[in-house]
């Protein structure tokens, strides 16, 4: 598992420069994005068989067992494609 950098701040209450960021992932890879309302200690491989699953099985799983509960959350999962 890889991080990606992360910034502080409430989207759209203060524009900031903007960095784009480039990140190489293999094919089969998930991109999971979330907001702090997502507790930091998720993780995966806590769930045999998470990370096959469908992107939006593993987004409502993360947001059912890690929501932090006094915040809103968001969460979104991606599976970088197999090449063909």
């Amino acid at each position: 598992m890889h991080s990606c950098v992360s910034l502080h701040g409430i989207v759209g209450a203060q524009l900031r420069e903007v960095t784009e960021m480039t990140y190489t992932m293999p094919p089969g890879s998930l991109l999971v994005l979330a907001s702090d309302g997502l507790s930091t200690s998720w993780r995966l491989d806590r769930t045999p068989g998470l990370r096959e699953r469908h992107p939006a099985l593993v987004a409502a799983a993360l947001y059912g067992l890690y929501r932090r509960g006094r915040d809103d959350v968001t969460v979104v999962v991606h599976r970088i494609p197999e090449t063909p």
